[in-house]
This record gives C-alpha cells, sequence and structure tokens, in this order.
C-alpha cells in the first residue's frame, strides 16, 4: 500500500491566498481528487507503455494498479489518496524477498522458496495453476521443470502411429531470495504530483474568491 498526503497549509503560497471563508476540507479534497486522477492516468500510461518483458501474455500489472488507486479521504484539512496494490510498492522501493513470509499456492504451507519464472508462458502465474510440474533440486534451490509426456500422433495410413516426447522445459527457478532493484519511474515524481495538487487547488480557489 503506497499513501500521499495533500495539505493546502504544506504550501504557503496557497495558505496566503485562501480566504477564511472557504473550507481547509474542500481546497484539500481537490487537490486529491487531482493527484488521483493524475496518479491513475500515469499508471494506465505506463501499463500501455510497458509489455510483458518476457514476451508472454500481458498481465496488466499497471493497469491493475491504476484501478487500485482510491478516492480521497478527507480530514483535518489534509486529503490521503491510497493506492491499495500489491507488489507496486515493492517495485518502486525494491529489495530482498526473502522466503518463508508467504503461503504456497500449491501446499497451502509457509514457502521454503520463491518461484521466479523461466518462460514467457509462466509469467504472471503462481506454479499451484499448473499440474505438470516436477521439482529438481539445485545447489541454491531448484527448479520446476514441466515433467516429460508421451505425445501419440496418428499418420495417414489406418494404423499408422508415431510417438514423441514432450516437456523438460524449465517453467520456475526456485531460490531462497531474490533481490529486485527499484524503480522509482512506476510513480510520477513528487514535483509532478504537487505540482498538480497545487493547479487544482489554486484554480478551485480563485473561483471561490471570485464569487466572493
Amino acid at each position: 500500500m503506497i499513501t500521499f498526503h495533500v495539505q493546502p497549509d504544506n504550501l504557503d503560497a496557497l495558505q496566503q491566498r485562501t480566504d477564511a471563508a472557504i473550507n481547509a476540507d474542500d481546497v484539500a479534497a481537490v487537490g486529491g481528487r487531482a493527484a488521483a486522477g493524475f496518479l491513475r492516468d500515469y499508471l494506465f500510461n505506463l501499463d500501455d507503455e510497458r509489455p510483458n518483458a518476457m514476451g508472454g501474455p500481458r498481465t496488466h500489472f499497471y493497469a491493475d494498479a491504476a484501478r487500485s488507486v482510491q478516492n480521497p479521504e478527507v480530514s483535518g484539512g489534509t486529503a490521503t489518496v491510497t493506492i491499495n496494490h500489491l507488489g507496486l510498492a515493492q517495485r518502486l522501493l525494491g529489495g530482498t524477498i526473502t522466503a518463508g513470509h508467504g503461503i504456497s499456492s500449491k501446499t497451502g504451507l509457509a514457502t521454503h522458496l520463491i518461484a521466479v519464472p523461466a518462460r514467457a508462458e509462466t509469467h504472471g502465474k503462481t506454479p499451484g495453476e499448473f499440474n505438470d510440474l516436477g521439482f529438481v533440486p539445485t545447489r541454491r534451490g531448484g527448479m520446476l521443470v514441466q515433467l516429460l509426456q508421451t505425445v501419440i500422433t496418428r499418420g495417414r495410413r489406418k494404423g499408422d502411429f508415431h510417438t514423441t516426447t514432450a516437456g523438460g522445459l524449465v517453467m520456475y527457478w526456485l531460490t531462497p531470495e531474490v533481490h529486485q532493484n527499484a524503480d522509482e519511474t512506476v510513480l510520477p515524481s513528487e514535483l509532478a504530483l504537487v505540482g498538480c495538487a497545487r493547479d487544482a487547488m489554486e484554480n478551485y480557489i480563485d473561483r471561490k474568491l471570485s464569487n466572493n
């Protein structure tokens, strides 16, 4: 979860222009709605610009993040905008992810190893969504490999059958920890976000003062 706070009293120029008749909560709400809309647009644009890095089907990670941007909650002259999306903060801040903090989708027990997709078709999916994976240990953890299967194909003539073997592909690498580099570009800059909120609040104050 990522949270932003919009407060007109943190913006000195706005505070000086705010008449006593203008409610601080109303001003903050205007800035909060503008910031929320700016975040949604930014994340939807990212979803268009960043395809699946492994070339597989799109998971639309950033579109899901955009839809998780909440409408602002206003209290005490502060508007709070929250992004309720699992994984966005991890991409923003980076860091080391260690096994043991989650629950395995296959066994229902605490994880001992982290599954890292090795192929495009596994990107955005968990190992539990496949029923033909076998565990192969390695020095640092292991890998989940597609089990070998015998494929029978029928020839052109009656009774003519051919058998081939399929599978054996590494679908996931298993490791006790994964390090993810921080990526500050998954969110707009603070300068751009504050600027958007400021413009909206200034326009609102201008309208209110011109009507008084």
